[in-house]
């Protein structure tokens, strides 16, 4: 059994115990900052993991151009009248009375027969029908967007030699373009207003084109199988119109159509 402080009359533990205990203040309080700084990181972390959130909410979803941008119709009978509207119209009400027949899509019909006095099947290609005087050529059809970089040429991206270049269709922007071909003669032939010149795969216009036009072009290479009835095409006055193994569409833009 060991009694301190016996001779001196002091106790020598407690002494001891309370020198350490001072010393031991500054660690203490360190190690009440670290964990106070823990906390705070954790909330931290707590905070960005919910402005992560609200952002995915929001920026995918409530912000998203498509819903930001959408439009809402109404109707004061969904039974009789529903629409739907696209993000670019305008807004407005309108009310619909004497309802005397229901819209249908545009189409185009004849004033007269178009077949040569024999019965039209329209489930056969036309070329393949004797009712039709057509003249057929050879080439395959191929049409091409291009947008325009700010200059007067637009070159087509082919290796392939482009034939019945009268046959050719060049629209800018919905405007239609007549094509003459530069064969090296001379005088060579010049672009204006309504001319566009084909030189080396390439169309030149009178000057150049606004950034990011719309060229579309359409044009025919020598087919690879003359009697391949979808490697033949006819033409609709000077343009061409449709391939020879397709069903019968009259399109309005006067163009190839491929099926």
């Amino acid at each position: 059994m060991r009694i301190a402080g016996m001779a001196t009359g002091m106790d020598i533990n407690q002494i001891v115990s309370d020198l350490m205990r001072a010393e031991r203040i500054p660690v203490d309080k360190m190690k009440q900052e670290k964990q106070i700084i823990e906390w705070k990181m954790e909330d931290y972390r707590e905070i960005n993991r919910k402005l992560n959130t609200f952002h995915t909410n929001i920026f995918d979803t409530v912000m998203r151009a498509s819903n930001m941008t959408a439009k809402r119709v109404t109707s004061s009978n969904s039974n009789l009248v529903t629409a739907t509207a696209l993000a670019n119209a305008s807004n407005a009400s309108f009310r619909l009375s004497n309802i005397t027949q229901l819209a249908r899509a545009a189409s185009y019909s004849s004033t007269a027969s178009i077949a040569n006095g024999e019965k039209v099947s329209s489930t056969q290609a036309m070329g393949s029908q004797q009712a039709f005087e057509t003249n057929w050529k050879s080439g395959v059809v191929h049409q091409t967007t291009i947008r325009a970089e700010n200059s007067d040429t637009v070159t087509l991206d082919t290796e392939a030699e482009i034939i019945h270049h009268d046959d050719m269709v060049v629209k800018v922007n919905g405007k239609v373009y007549n094509v003459v071909v530069d064969n090296g003669t001379d005088p060579a032939p010049t672009p204006n207003e309504n001319t566009v010149v084909f030189k080396d795969q390439s169309l030149i216009f009178h000057k150049s084109l606004s950034q990011g036009a719309n060229v579309s072009v359409t044009y025919m290479t020598e087919a690879d199988d003359p009697t391949n009835p979808k490697q033949l095409y006819t033409t609709g006055g000077s343009q061409p119109l449709m391939k020879m193994g397709t069903r019968l569409r009259i399109d309005s833009s006067s163009r190839p159509t491929n099926h």
